[in-house]
């Protein structure tokens, strides 16, 4: 096959650079940079050209038409084109391929682009990490830059091992919350600047201009600190003023400012707290990246654990060390993304290109964090699936049965007949397991009692780390490789409550389940998002890898972000909630968008305004216990018995912080394809929600061009976090059949005749639950491991090589006899009650050797 061409393209503002690769059919992508030889290279001055078009004839001149074409462009990118707002300019990657025969052309936001290029990155030669932490293999990955602006972009993969695809973020735009009292000055001198009235976003902070804009503000605070000779140069530098600050700022200037200095701290420690933020929301243990042109020049500022950023960064709580290599210090890294991008795109436009590594069924096996081994039951024509919704308090759990063929729909629920459901008090059982083994014995037909499940999808109320979780308010502990091994369920996947929140998106009838608070189309495939408030603040995004691919939703602690006062009672508010939770510096929005946090909230407006206390309402939320949030909603509502003007004004802040973080969502993930507003507290005061007029739309608004972004919100189905669970069992269920035709497919492998013992009977389960009937196991030998099936070829059991240890022959003193053992590190199920020894037999003796030579093969590979 001959070599591609492929046109890769950094389009800014005032300056076009454009690349040219020569691709061999041979050619990989490896870490450090996308491949191909690099045949031409040519920068244009964008003002010596009327359109873009002139500048890619000049380039093309003498090269054939390119295959595939990526241009990172400087501005939103909306159906693959850009209209730039400094010249007449506007690039259509459509118009593009047809003017000069290119095969396939896509626009990037140039963050867009920055993010790419981090897949591209040798860390050790052009990183400096700010923090070390363990990289999480398929886990988000994000990106934060400063310099003319602030550019935020983040990073998914739909499974392990698949390629990345980023995603454009508003981040920059979300508002920035002051720290302390002169940082409170500072922001109100920031409303005045930019006309904003309750607002300023994080971006006239950390950016370049923003350097100078807080340099007006203290040469104006602190006049006596003013040096005339820097004072001057700052005034003349034009668009230079944030390079002139910086340099005067370090010790050993000449001359040293100290108004350079308090600029540039000031700059590090809002760095630092948006760092986190961007944290907070992605939870990027795949990798957090700080870049952007400032990164570089400033990095004795980020360095060192005692730095402004890194102290800032790490007054967010637990998820503090997320961080991971920073900075990125290659200036072209976005036109290095836009280089794989196009490579990319060519590879996906060769017929003849190879296939993944890895089979895609088995990279979604491995995203949904399944085990490989054991798998059993045999998947059957009907099979059952297990679905809980575990909180601190109760326990839900259903048992589904599914027909073989069933497929989910969009906006519908998960396939599956319910055949059992109850609900458990936690308190009443000493464990989890417990509970379960209460409900899989406690079937309303014990003679007729279902297997044990081949899929369990339980949501729970905590952080989940290697498929367990730990609950704060019992001595519990739910691990899901030990449930599998305890209830012979074939595969266990635990997910937070509020990820099975948005997988239960997916299943929506949002005709009749959801209340628009603001209409817009909604984009296929593009980035959804949710924020929903209860007894805390949950915050989940989900992406789809391709137009068509299934969803995967990712966690979030944006709810843990730092919350922005608005106006000068808020900030009053502010300093009672630092106060009231031994914080310095900041709260978390949790604090005030919550049903705790309307308790605490009536707190500070009962103790502020003492005259406006209703002695009935007072005495009612004291006495409420864990339900103050709903007495102080009751009092706030006009015609309330009685009504409370402190109830009234803690909804209200209550209704704009919502509104205000519910922005802050939507700029952070960009969720054209829906921004959902979940959680208790929703539907129970939708008053507060809908109109456009409302505090919540009001404060949505008040965020700039992104507003419209808000889409089919509230949900008001309240189990959608249990119907979110049994999607994802479903799911489970369908990779697992995949798999098992996969693995039957696989080349080389080796059918013996050689089977386990009959069983009449086996108790996968001593609490009365038993699997009837007769099983006898064959062997398969793979390559990668050791499987046995039933006889009408289902799979019952599998183990990797690696969990294969030795295989002998058994002398007995019947000729005809040709049994074997195989020695196992894991006890199969429906096999010899779990034994890791297992004893087969052979047809004869010469089929018993050919048996044991293949598995010794395996044991060297």
């Amino acid at each position: 096959m001959a070599s591609s061409l492929i046109l890769v393209g950094d389009i800014g503002g005032t300056n076009s650079r454009l690349q040219a690769y020569e691709i061999s059919p041979d050619d990989k992508y490896t870490t450090g940079c996308a491949p191909g030889k690099i045949i031409k290279e040519q920068q244009f001055l964008n003002g010596d050209f009327k359109a873009f078009d002139d500048v890619l004839r000049a380039f093309l001149a003498g090269l054939a038409p390119p295959s595939a074409a990526c241009l990172a462009v400087a501005g939103p990118v909306e159906r693959n084109a850009v209209s730039f707002t400094n010249r007449d300019w506007v690039i259509d990657g459509g118009a593009l391929e047809r003017r000069f025969g290119i095969g396939k052309v896509r626009l990037v936001n140039d963050f867009v682009a920055n993010g790419y290029g981090l897949l591209t990155l040798d860390e050790a030669k052009e990183c400096v990490p700010l923090q070390a932490a363990p990289k999480v293999a398929g886990a988000p990955m994000a990106c934060v830059g400063a310099g003319t602006g602030l550019g935020e972009c983040f990073s998914t993969a739909s499974a392990e091992g698949s390629p990345y695809e980023t995603f454009a973020s508003e981040g920059g735009h979300s508002d920035w919350a002051p720290r302390t009292a002169l940082e409170v000055e500072l922001l109100g001198f920031l409303k005045d600047r930019f006309g904003q009235k309750h607002r300023v976003s994080v971006e006239r902070v950390i950016s370049g201009p923003g350097l100078a804009t807080m340099y007006d503000f203290f040469s104006a605070r602190f006049p006596d600190k003013v040096v005339a000779e820097v004072h001057a140069a700052v005034g003349a530098a034009g668009e230079l003023k944030g390079k002139v600050i910086a340099q005067h700022s370090a010790p050993g200037a000449a001359p040293f400012c100290e108004l350079c200095r308090l600029t540039m701290e000031t700059f590090a420690t809002a760095f630092g707290a948006e760092a986190a933020s961007a944290a907070l929301k992605w939870v990027p243990l795949g990798g957090l990246y700080i870049a952007g042109g400032m990164t570089p020049k400033n990095l004795r500022l980020l360095e060192g654990a005692d730095s402004l950023f890194m102290r800032a960064f790490g007054d967010k709580g637990r998820l503090s060390p997320l961080l991971k290599r920073v900075p990125v210090l290659a200036e072209d890294i976005g036109q290095r993304g836009a280089h794989l991008v196009a490579f990319r795109m060519l590879r996906a436009s060769t017929p003849s290109a190879a296939p993944s590594d890895i089979p895609a069924v088995q990279r979604f096996f491995h995203r949904l964090m399944l085990r490989s081994l054991p798998l059993s039951p045999p998947l059957a024509a009907r099979s059952v699936v297990l679905v809980g919704d575990v909180g601190g308090t109760n326990t839900r759990l259903q048992l589904y049965a599914v027909e073989e063929g069933a497929r989910v729909m969009d906006q519908q629920r998960a396939p599956g007949k319910l055949i059992h459901s109850a609900q458990y008090l936690n308190g009443d059982f000493g464990s989890f397991d417990q509970i379960v083994s209460t409900f899989l014995a406690d079937q309303p037909s014990p003679s007729l009692a279902p297997p044990p499940p081949s899929a369990a999808c339980l949501a729970v109320a905590g952080p989940v780390e290697r498929n367990a979780v730990s609950f704060t308010n019992r001595d519990w502990v739910i691990d899901g490789g030990a449930l599998e091994r305890r209830f012979g369920i074939g595969k266990v996947r635990l997910v937070n409550d509020f990820v099975a929140n948005g997988y239960g998106l997916l299943t929506l009838d949002e005709a009749k389940e959801c209340v628009t608070l603001q209409a817009a189309p909604k984009v296929a495939g593009a980035p959804m998002a949710c924020v929903g408030a209860g007894t805390g603040l949950g915050e989940c995004f989900s992406t789809a890898s391709a137009e068509g691919s299934p969803y995967e939703t990712f966690a979030s602690e944006g709810g843990h972000s730092d919350w922005a006062p608005r106006t000068a009672l808020e900030v009053e508010l502010l300093g009672f909630l630092k106060d009231r939770f031994g914080q310095k510096h900041r709260v978390s929005v949790e604090r005030v968008i919550s049903g705790p946090g309307l308790a605490t909230m009536y707190d500070f407006f009962s103790a502020r305004f003492p005259d406006k206390v209703v002695a009935e309402v007072h005495a009612a939320v004291g006495a409420a216990g864990e339900l103050k949030g709903k007495v102080i909603a009751q009092h706030s509502a006009p015609g309330a018995a009685p009504f409370c003007e402190l109830c009234r004004l803690t909804m209200e802040t209550f209704a704009t912080a919502f509104g205000a973080e519910a922005a802050s969502a939507a700029l952070k993930w960009v969720p054209l394809g829906g921004l959902y507003i979940a959680g208790g507290m929703t539907p129970k005061n939708l008053r507060l929600l809908e109109g456009a007029d409302s505090l919540f739309m009001r404060a949505f608004g008040d965020k700039g061009r992104l507003s419209p972004l808000l889409k089919r919100v509230p949900v008001l189905a309240e189990d959608i976090g249990q119907r979110g669970a049994h999607l994802v069992a479903f799911r489970m269920l369908l990779t697992m059949q995949e798999e098992q035709e996969e693995v039957l497919r696989a080349p080389d492998a080796k059918e013996a005749q050689a089977s386990l013992p009959p069983l009449a009977e086996f108790n996968a389960i001593k609490h009365s639950l038993s699997w009837r009937g007769s099983y006898p196991r064959k062997l398969v030998i793979s390559p990668n491991e050791i499987i046995t099936k039933d006889p009408s070829g289902n799979i019952t059991n599998r183990w990797s090589k690696d969990e294969f240890t030795a295989a002998a022959a058994i002398e007995e003193e019947n000729e005809d006899a040709a049994r074997f053992v195989i020695k196992l590190l894991s006890g199969g199920l429906l096999c010899g009650m779990g034994s890791t020894d297992l004893t087969f037999s052979a047809l004869d003796k010469e089929q018993r050797s050919v048996i044991l030579k293949t598995l010794e093969s395996l044991a060297v590979a």
